[in-house]
């Protein structure tokens, strides 16, 4: 299926956020992150190529490990197709299916990856594509949401739900956040304000707080007097993948 370029990107370009930074690949999802029902069978998500050449795309659903290949990969999602070539300004729908094999927790959220590998032609069949050719793999996350807890709270009000804590070490302060809701709190980044000083927690693949779970987030500071408390910003992803920030304090030990 073809459309005016014009059309496809106020439809579908938005920013794809990629192992915690932000990256405009070529192939671009019309979500940033996929819900998914448990009283679902299907859902479709629609891929535009926004290159100016065609691209190769392979397709496939993991834990987010990023050392998988698609034939290693083991999980109760499949997306199809598995392989697709989309031509400059392409829109194609891929389907995400449950397919049972797995039960999955009814109590609390799973979460899976969805991959979109992304390979440009060689320089012989297009010309518009440099000598070396370099793939891209972008991945968005999906959320099973049992019946249970369809009723989400605000994301914000699951926020303030967060157990944290610092603990200072040297020149660093480890934040430890516990979750006690059966929601994954997606944290995007942690701002600390010391003597008049921002520091942002290190880069991470996952900064997901798990439901039941905590996660830890290491932060690099310019001193080793840290008062007993510390203004803190965490800034979160709800569920259509926009970013809010809420302030607040914690504690350090």
């Amino acid at each position: 299926m073809k459309i005016d370029f014009s059309f496809k990107i106020a439809a579908l370009l938005v920013p794809i956020i990629l192992f915690d930074t932000l990256a405009y690949a070529g192939i671009i999802p019309e979500k940033k992150r996929i819900i998914f029902k448990s009283d679902e069978q299907q859902q479709v998500l629609l891929i535009a190529n926004t290159n100016d050449y065609p691209i190769l795309m392979q397709t496939w659903i993991d834990n987010g490990n990023t050392q998988n290949v698609p034939s290693a990969t083991v999980s109760p999602f499949i997306i199809t197709p598995p392989m697709s070539r989309l031509v400059a300004g392409e829109i194609k729908g891929l389907r995400i299916i449950y397919n049972k094999q797995k039960t999955l927790p009814n109590d609390k959220e799973s979460a899976f990856w969805i991959n979109l590998y992304e390979v440009p032609p060689t320089s012989k069949e297009n010309k518009l594509v440099d000598n070396v050719t370099v793939a891209m793999n972008t991945q968005i996350k999906l959320f099973y949401r049992p019946t249970p807890l369809a009723n989400k709270p605000e994301e914000k009000i699951l926020v303030t739900q967060l157990s944290c804590y610092g603990k200072a070490y040297n020149l660093e302060i480890t934040v430890s956040c516990k979750n006690p809701t059966p929601y994954y709190i997606s944290l995007s980044n942690i701002e600390l304000n010391l003597y008049n000083h921002t520091y942002h927690n290190e880069t991470q693949l996952d900064m997901m707080v798990p439901p039941f779970s905590d996660n830890s987030y290491r932060i690099n500071v310019d001193s080793s007097n840290i008062p007993q408390q510390v203004n803190v910003e965490y800034s979160f992803v709800d569920d259509k993948g926009d970013v809010h920030g809420l302030k607040s304090t914690i504690r350090i030990d």
